[in-house]
């Protein structure tokens, strides 16, 4: 391997950059607008929007199958498939020396790793270190934690002790801010998050020095999904009073720009190659839909008596029941299809897919919960309201659409215009053996 082929290959997931650069047009934020100095490339994925998940995608970026081919559809499940091969450990096999921050949807198969830091949702090992397990356990606690907004103290001491352990002395006060409004402002958390991975990510990149270096970030696609509605630049026709969930005169979008803006001055600056992907994008919805999650999803199962042997919650609305038997399966599956609002009628969780001996689950009742309003649900009248926490109004659906952004000698490998999301694999493949 040549000694010039360092790459950096950040994952802005779902970002709309067209939303961007209406910031940057407005606001001046130099290095999202640097991107535009760039080679831009963009990117299609599955046609069938059920298939625009970007646990899906993301997976086919790092495996180089399209989901027909790989086969996982929900968000864990590439734990139970050991045939499942990454371009991380390709890489390793030939020689390259890699690090991951949080890369979606993947299971960690490297022998020697830089370093490793799973994702929030995928339980995988790290890379064996003190801080790096740490790091996956308190990032998983976090954002399964998100929507009822909780922290224990014990966590809270651990959060500000991995901050100033990592943070950059340059950077002490800009992540104060951050956390201060993420007390009272809900983006601000997941803001919070990214800041500190990428703190942690340069650290370690200096520190450990790999030939390629992988970092996901996931904030955009959150507040995207939760507060397009809000940014100055949205288009959809919304004429519901909604300062309940967010004030007029905040604009989320902007603060991420901001935070953005400030993450990747570290990339301009780095002497390495450069790629930059989306996986997908957001088109803004016309309409409000309510996303909630259970407070409790075992207290939840032990009031319907359902019999299960451990329960996993996964991103947002989502989570797997695994079970002794398949009749106890079954049985739950009965149960959780049949739940419903007995006002209107709808069904509670429209998705569930029995594996055999568990069941994926998600709550996807979508209409306002108030605190009178009854399921029926094995043979029981219960005030849902008490169980679950509301999340946040779905504001963006999924598109198939991505960018990539390329520095560097990377630019050779394409010369198309438009590449499906998969081909990222052959890129990052075909740039170590060329």
């Amino acid at each position: 391997m040549k000694k010039n082929k360092k790459l950096v290959f950040l994952q802005l997931n779902e970002i709309n950059f067209d939303l961007v650069f209406q910031y940057c047009k407005k606001y001046n934020f130099k290095n999202l607008n640097y991107l535009k100095n760039l080679k831009n490339i963009k990117t299609v994925s599955e046609e069938k929007y059920e298939l625009l998940e970007p646990w899906i995608q993301w997976l086919s970026a790092f495996t180089g199958k399209s989901a027909e081919d790989h086969k996982i559809f929900r968000l864990g499940d590439v734990n139970n498939n050991s045939k499942i091969s990454f371009i991380f450990e390709k890489l390793e096999k030939n020689n390259v020396k890699v690090g991951c921050i949080a890369p979606m949807n993947t299971v960690n198969n490297l022998k020697e790793p830089a370093y490793f830091i799973s994702d929030p949702w995928t339980k995988t090992k790290s890379d064996n270190s003190f801080w790096s397990t740490k790091i996956s356990n308190l990032i998983s606690l976090l954002v399964n934690n998100n929507s009822s907004g909780k922290i224990n103290i014990k966590d809270l001491i651990w959060l500000l002790i991995v901050c100033i352990k990592f943070t950059r002395f340059k950077n002490y006060y800009f992540i104060t801010k951050i956390f201060i409004n993420s007390l009272k402002k809900r983006w601000y958390r997941a803001l919070l998050l990214d800041f500190l991975l990428n703190e942690i990510h340069v650290n370690y990149y200096f520190k450990y020095k790999p030939d390629f270096s992988s970092i996901f970030f996931n904030a955009g696609a959150h507040i995207q999904h939760h507060y397009l509605f809000f940014s100055e630049f949205n288009k959809s026709n919304i004429d519901e009073d909604m300062s309940w969930y967010v004030n007029r005169k905040y604009d989320p979008l902007l603060d991420l720009m901001k935070v953005y803006d400030r993450i990747l001055n570290d990339y301009v600056k780095i002497n390495s190659n450069l790629i930059i992907a989306t996986g997908l994008s957001q088109k803004a919805l016309n309409n409000i839909v309510f996303y909630y999650r259970l407070k409790n999803h075992k207290d939840f199962l032990n009031l319907l008596g359902i019999k299960y042997q451990s329960v996993l919650p996964r991103m947002s609305r989502d989570f797997l029941v695994n079970f002794d038997n398949e009749n106890d399966a079954k049985v739950a599956e009965y149960v959780f299809k049949n739940a419903t609002d007995l006002s209107k009628k709808i069904t509670i969780f429209d998705e569930v897919d029995n594996r055999g001996k568990s069941l994926f689950i998600s709550l996807t009742y979508n209409k306002k919960i108030n605190e009178d309003m009854e399921i029926y649900i094995n043979k029981k009248n219960i005030k849902i309201y008490n169980y679950v926490n509301f999340v946040a109004i779905k504001n963006g659906l999924h598109s198939g659409d991505g960018e990539i952004f390329i520095r560097g000698d990377i630019n050779t490998l394409i010369d198309t215009k438009t590449i499906n999301v998969k081909e990222i694999y052959n890129i990052l493949d075909n740039y170590y053996n060329n």
